[in-house]
């Protein structure tokens, strides 16, 4: 990481002395001598209100002396992490740490240009997103070839290796003598994956948003008669029985002209009917609904509360096995 930058913000910003030790991840803070915090650094680049939630369930996952480290968290987003308890500090100054003897809590710093970035940011691009989802999603995908990985992550094969480069450097790629891969850390990748995913990707796979005065009559539509895949709460809604959907989002191949028409979809960019793009090519056992760790990720990001607690059950029935 930019230690320099990071040390000059914590001591000119905030008053505190403060150490990083590069091979041991360990960033040290204090106001007196004897009295110093030891905290692991958790890089994530950009937090913004499309991830914020998925950054905190991440969050929690990790260690208590866990520390996230960004770009910049906006007023908004620095009282967010406060009040769940999730200790930061940005590159602007703004920080939240509650270890006694010390506790701060910045916010409304302006951002601040960065000169260089992070070296230890597992920042993923639109290919690796797509790559790691199949990788998750399913399990014997990480020994096939990298063209068959190519092909059902609908990227060039020039990006396989690329991306299993990056996961094994942040040790979620082991590569066994005889060539075998394991992948490892499932858990802690699939919560990085959700955050990258929420910002990096998805908004660039939505096709247009609607409404409609047929919106009980498509609820119990069959993806197969449209070839389309239920996402998010739709989708939970047909997995637990938790959750009554107020949100009705697609993922298709292209933008459904014969079901826009027949079931009078106008286009609203208040609807509550969002289309997105299928970024992935092969299929599950369930053919009603998107791959599981992409409803997971969706609810997740969610900022209702409802769909946080439907996500957490469907990582419990359906994902957690599978993390393992």
């Amino acid at each position: 990481m930019n230690t320099n930058q990071l040390i000059l913000a914590i001591k000119n910003k905030l008053g505190l002395q403060c150490r990083f030790n590069k091979k041991t991840n360990e960033l040290g803070i204090s106001i007196q001598k004897n009295n110093e915090i030891i905290f692991k650094p958790e890089l994530i680049a950009n937090i913004d209100k499309s991830n914020i939630a998925a950054v905190i369930n991440h969050m929690k996952h990790l260690g208590k002396n866990s520390l996230l480290m960004t770009q910049h968290a906006n007023k908004t987003l620095a009282e967010q992490l406060q009040q769940a308890n999730i200790q930061f500090i940005d590159y602007s100054g703004n920080a939240y740490i509650n270890e006694p003897p010390i506790f701060i809590f910045v916010k409304g710093e302006s951002s601040q240009k960065l000169s260089s970035y992070d070296e230890l940011a597992f920042d993923l691009n639109s290919a690796n997103i797509k790559i790691i989802f199949a990788l998750l999603a399913i399990k014997s995908a990480i020994n096939l070839t990298y063209r068959e990985i190519a092909k059902m992550s609908d990227v060039a094969l020039g990006s396989i290796n690329k991306t299993f480069l990056m996961l094994q450097k942040y040790n979620y790629l082991i590569i066994k003598q005889n060539g075998a891969r394991i992948l490892t850390n499932k858990e802690e990748l699939l919560n990085k994956w959700c955050i990258a995913y929420a910002e990096k990707l998805r908004p660039k796979l939505i096709l247009g948003k609607f409404s409609t005065d047929l919106i009980n009559e498509l609820k119990e539509v069959k993806p197969s008669e449209f070839n389309f895949l239920w996402g998010s709460e739709i989708a939970a809604s047909h997995l637990t029985r938790y959750l009554k959907p107020e949100l009705i989002t697609l993922y298709a191949d292209n933008d459904l002209p014969q079901l826009q028409l027949k079931f009078r979809l106008k286009k609203n960019t208040h609807g509550n009917i969002e289309l997105l793009k299928k970024f992935w090519v092969f299929d599950t056992e369930d053919s009603t609904v998107v791959p599981h760790i992409l409803v997971y990720a969706d609810l997740l990001n969610s900022l209702d509360e409802r769909n946080r607690e439907t996500a957490s059950l469907i990582y419990e029935q359906y994902i957690k096995k599978e993390m393992e």
